[in-house]
């Protein structure tokens, strides 16, 4: 594993971009990449605009041939995003010392306790003011940090991520408010480790001769302290008035950054995603986990759809079933017709026709009238009207009195003499048209819900449970 140079590459670090004079705009991030400096670890990095562009969500992150250090950092973390990555970089840190390299192997015991102790100091005073400079202050969040975080993002997150960042930090220390106390326990931070490196008489670094974690630790706080534009007045004051400090920053950075560390994309990584080719068994075994999150992801894309196309299908809000218009059939044959006129329509002596019995409404269906006749006059006229009338469940609507046997009901019949084709015939189709259509409707909706659970269950079953990978940053991983 080799860079361009020809300089074996053991790691790749995600980091915020560069800004302000600063190898990242991060504290964490130049924490961590202190650290492989110090401990003169072969890596690469690549700059991310956003969290999201790192494998695990959150910066810093790691990436080795063997292991994608910073996911658990990401996932369970309940601090805002400004503090969570300093969770992050000590997640980093620890497993840089527990498999990659130890820097804290030469100290003593005493060194060792006394190490923690400034580093507890560190990560309960010093940082959260780093914090709270950089995002809760009005003036300066306005007029670099928004600007610096939002510069590798598409409007209008440019706005929207910085913001939440914003917001949630100003949540976390209570509001503007709360500066004096913050800054407070930062410059009795800056006193206390500016007269410890007062008396040290030797070395370059923190313990003498040999580099430290705290050394990472503390050059990320300082270095920041010193270059960054958004630093409250009060904390770089109470910087230069430690002479010791200063030179301490410029001792390290002479030591560990005195060349740019080489991009992701320009070194010959075998291992990662930026190499032609990946043989090693843990490159597989990411691989595979990230065919199983896209086959996984197809799945689940694929039961969201299918419950869509089942609502609009089967809901009847998008697309109507067209019912047929009823079709009344004629039963009555040529002879049965002539019949049924010579009994229906005699003849009265005055020359008149008889009123003629009216068809079968549409809500009896396939019903005729077939009156027999029974002699001159139709005698049995009104009985089968009678029958007709219960048969069919028939009602002549109510009318001026007048002559039925030899008046047709006007309300009924057109000029033309067509039935059901007036005002009321078109009131009657529309009632019929509105109980049917609200009755397939109600049943179309129990169809819906009933045909989108059994779709949407079966399709989960075939699925499976939702994808596991430490780099998906999807709110089920």
């Amino acid at each position: 594993m080799a860079d361009s140079t020809g300089t074996p590459c053991d790691a790749v670090l995600y980091r915020w971009a560069p800004a302000w004079g600063l190898p990242s705009i991060s504290v964490p991030c130049l924490q961590v990449e202190a650290y492989l400096r110090l401990g003169k670890v072969a890596f690469a990095v690549q700059d991310c605009a956003a969290p999201s562009a790192s494998p695990t969500g959150q910066l810093p992150a790691l990436d080795t041939s063997a292991d994608l250090v910073g996911a658990h950092a990401a996932v369970s973390g309940s601090a805002p995003p400004p503090l969570a990555e300093f969770a992050a970089a000590r997640q980093l840190i620890d497993y840089l010392k527990r498999k990659v390299v130890d820097l804290d192997r030469g100290l003593t015991a005493s060194q060792r306790a006394e190490a923690a102790a400034y580093a507890a100091l560190v990560e309960a005073k010093l940082q959260p003011a780093l914090v709270f400079t950089t995002w809760c202050e009005a003036g300066p969040y306005g007029a670099h940090t928004r600007p610096a975080y939002g510069a590798g993002l598409p409007f209008p997150l440019s706005r929207l991520a910085p913001r939440a960042a914003r917001a949630a930090a100003l949540r976390h220390f209570g509001g503007e408010g709360a500066a004096a106390a913050v800054y407070g326990g930062a410059a009795e931070a800056l006193d206390a480790l500016g007269a410890r490196l007062a008396a040290t008489t030797s070395g370059d670094y923190f313990f003498g001769g040999q580099p430290s974690s705290l050394d990472a630790l503390l050059y990320g706080c300082l270095a920041y302290l010193r270059s960054a534009p958004v630093v409250h007045p009060q904390l770089g004051a109470r910087l230069g008035a430690h002479r010791s400090l200063g030179a301490y920053v410029e001792r390290l950075s002479g030591v560990a950054f005195e060349a740019p560390a080489p991009a992701a994309a320009d070194a010959e990584l075998d291992w990662s995603a930026w190499g032609a080719a990946a043989d090693d068994k843990y490159s597989k075994a990411r691989t595979e986990k990230e065919s199983e999150l896209q086959r996984k992801g197809r799945r689940w894309l694929l039961c969201a759809g299918a419950a869509i196309a089942a609502y609009v299908f089967l809901s009847g809000q998008y697309l109507q079933l067209q019912l047929g218009g009823f079709e009344f059939e004629e039963e009555e044959e040529e002879e049965d017709a002539t019949v049924a006129h010579s009994a229906c329509c005699p003849i009265s002596s005055r020359g008149a026709p008889a009123p003629r019995a009216l068809p079968p409404s549409p809500s009896s269906r396939r019903l005729a009238v077939r009156p027999r006749a029974s002699g001159e006059g139709g005698g049995d006229v009104d009985e089968a009207w009678r029958r007709f009338q219960r048969r069919s469940g028939f009602k002549l609507p109510e009318v001026e009195r007048q002559n039925v046997r030899t008046q047709a009901p006007p309300r009924f019949t057109n000029r033309s003499g067509e039935w059901n084709s007036g005002p009321t015939g078109d009131q009657l189709r529309r009632q019929e048209r509105a109980v049917l259509d609200a009755w397939t409707q109600a049943l179309q909706l129990q169809l819906a819900a009933g045909g989108t659970i059994v779709v949407v269950l079966l399709l989960l079953f075939a699925a499976g449970g939702p994808p596991s990978d430490a780099r998906c940053t999807l709110p089920w991983c």
